[in-house]
């Protein structure tokens, strides 16, 4: 028997009831068959809620509280010197044996590990339902099942195929709250992964990667989390364009790559994604990159 909360039941429908899907999920695994009391009724519970009153007023009046280890202690003590060894009126028999007769025709219970959530989760919007809220992924995941885990702290959502970190977000406390990556982050070579996964199939990409890790490797995962960010600004198209435009002027550095982008598509999109403090010396070199290549013509 439950009472009704929005943990466990969505609507109780006439009858019909209709749970959230993981208590529904819960109640299947363990095939039980259960009932919701009714709800503002509460001579429906009442039978329970005269025992967290008997608790209260014979167990917890008056005692001081010195840690949760040493209560559990002392009401173990307590139900197995006082409550449950007085006779019941209308039994002649205390809790303790009735308890034993009853056990008898109690069915075992097979705890499990069995149920856990779903270790996949697909990826919809560029974002990733886990419980009760929305956790982005990176750009090149959508219509895509990913991996989830949670520790308690942290959502952390990995690669399926090869179980790398792509993103990692604080577990929300609310509900269908909307967790954005955050814009400079990256743990253990997040960025880098995402990048790499993002262009592995276009050959230009490649090239302009391989040549910033070779000349500037101290920087390269920096780099990747720079590129990472700018996905979400400018399309792939547009991305491999600057890549092709670096690669053949030999200029393989974010601030060729970033200063192109921001000369060909304008300097609204390019402060989405080049901070504030460095815009003025981005925009110096895409002047220069457009003086350049109007010179070319």
């Amino acid at each position: 028997m439950y009472d009704q909360d929005k943990v466990f039941l969505v609507s109780e429908n006439y009858g019909s009831l209709v749970m959230v899907k993981e208590f529904e999920e819960f109640i299947k695994q363990y095939n039980l068959s259960i009932v919701m009391c009714s709800g503002y009724q509460p001579q429906g519970k009442g039978t329970v809620e005269n025992y967290v009153k008997i608790v209260k007023d014979h167990f917890l009046m008056g005692r001081t509280y010195t840690g949760i280890d040493s209560l559990n202690s002392a009401c173990l003590e307590w139900l197995d010197n006082t409550e449950n060894n007085h006779i019941l009126s209308q039994k002649g028999v205390t809790p303790h044996e009735l308890f034993v007769e009853e056990s008898k025709y109690l069915n075992k219970f097979i705890t499990s590990n069995a149920f856990t959530e779903a270790p996949t989760h697909f990826v919809k919007s560029n974002y990733v339902k886990y419980r009760y809220s929305k956790y982005e992924v990176p750009v090149g995941y959508n219509d895509m099942e990913v991996l989830v885990e949670c520790n308690g702290v942290n959502v952390i959502i990995k690669d399926k195929n090869t179980e790398q970190i792509i993103a990692v977000h604080k577990l929300s406390t609310k509900k269908d709250e909307r967790m954005t990556l955050q814009k400079d982050y990256d743990v253990d070579g997040v960025g880098e992964y995402v990048v790499k996964h993002y262009f592995q199939d276009d050959k230009v990409a490649v090239i302009f990667l391989s040549n910033l890790q070779s000349k500037q490797n101290r920087y390269f995962r920096k780099g990747c989390v720079k590129i990472r960010s700018m996905m979400k600004v400018y399309s792939k198209e547009e991305m491999l364009e600057s890549f092709s435009y670096c690669v053949n002027n030999d200029t393989c550095t974010i601030l060729e790559f970033a200063s192109y982008l921001l000369y060909k598509y304008g300097e609204e999109r390019a402060k989405l994604a080049i901070e504030k403090s460095n815009f003025a010396y981005y925009k110096k070199r895409a002047l220069e990159i457009k003086e350049e290549l109007n010179g070319n013509e």
